[in-house]
């Protein structure tokens, strides 16, 4: 209830395993589904949902399965939050100061400098 309360509105990612039930000790993403109001249709949706593509948006004004769909330059940006894509961010700055961005996009092997005038 409380984080119902604090978080009225939510972006739910695409998950394949929300049909499944927890234990009577362990919930499980169903429960969790159900929990956050949402019918069976609804979680149908979040089931079917494309990954890093499509996110189910839902406030107190409605529902919405949204598309993203970001080009590689972005992905290649917000996709970067492992331990490695960190640090490798981070060493590419230090060396190339505000040219580093040039440098992890060849890095991540993404075509952009078509897109350079």
């Amino acid at each position: 209830d409380v984080l119902q309360e604090s978080c009225p509105t939510k972006i739910l990612l695409p998950n394949p395993n929300a049909y499944n039930k927890g234990s009577e000790h362990h919930l499980g993403p169903y429960d969790y589904y159900k929990q956050f109001g949402l019918n069976d249709t609804q979680i149908k949706i979040i089931v079917n949902a494309t990954p890093k593509k499509e996110y189910y948006y839902q406030s107190p004004m409605g529902t919405r399965l949204f598309n993203l769909a970001l080009g590689s330059i972005a992905l290649s940006f917000v996709g970067a939050s492992g331990k490695e894509d960190i640090s490798k961010i981070k060493k590419l700055y230090k060396k190339y100061g505000r040219k580093w961005v040039s440098h992890w996009l060849h890095y991540r092997g993404v075509a952009y400098k078509h897109l350079i005038q």
